[in-house]
């Protein structure tokens, strides 16, 4: 009964139902994407510029603490006294021969096999870092320390000799002619 009085309905008014326009369906669609799209923004420079000299800002500060770090950098774990002495000591003489060394504008060009065996000594110290923080402070590892030290305090002792030699092999050289 009900299916019917509808259809009568949609009967008696076909007219006006076939009159009526269909809506314009691409103008909708632009108005409802219109709606939903946000609005572009133009990019903030000014925050921009901030996050880049933050960015540098921070980069700089990194790479001044690690030029700052030099062998004492193990220091913190040479806490008996027995060791604290020579541990002093032995780092005294390394940092003396460094600054000698930089002292004399010795460039490592001029001994490049030297200046490569100073590098795997300076990876050697980060493992033995890593020991210190994995096993803590034990007489192997100090002896192991202390045993670095020694091998870069002669290895550098060899660089400043090759220099004095280079020097008066030069001066030699230049008084023979």
């Amino acid at each position: 009964m009900r299916e019917d009085r509808l259809r009568d309905f949609i009967d008696q008014n076909r007219l006006d139902f076939d009159r009526i326009e269909s809506p314009n369906v691409d103008f909708v669609w632009k108005e409802i994407v219109s709606k939903t799209q946000k609005k572009k923004t133009k990019p903030n420079y000014l925050l921009l510029i901030i996050g880049v000299l933050f960015a540098l800002l921070a980069i700089l500060f990194i790479s001044n603490r690690k030029t700052n770090q030099k062998l004492d950098r193990l220091e913190h774990y040479v806490l008996d006294s027995q060791y604290k002495t020579e541990h002093e000591q032995l780092l005294k003489t390394v940092t003396e021969k460094e600054n000698e060394i930089l002292s004399q504008n010795i460039k490592e060009e001029d001994y490049k096999e030297i200046f490569e065996e100073l590098d795997e000594l300076e990876r050697n110290q980060s493992f033995i870092e890593e020991d210190f923080q994995t096993y803590g402070n034990t007489d192997e590892l100090m002896r192991t320390l202390f045993k670095h030290y020694e091998r870069k305090s002669k290895i550098l002792e060899i660089l400043l000799l090759e220099n004095e030699k280079r020097k008066y092999n030069a001066h030699i050289d230049h008084r023979e002619i």
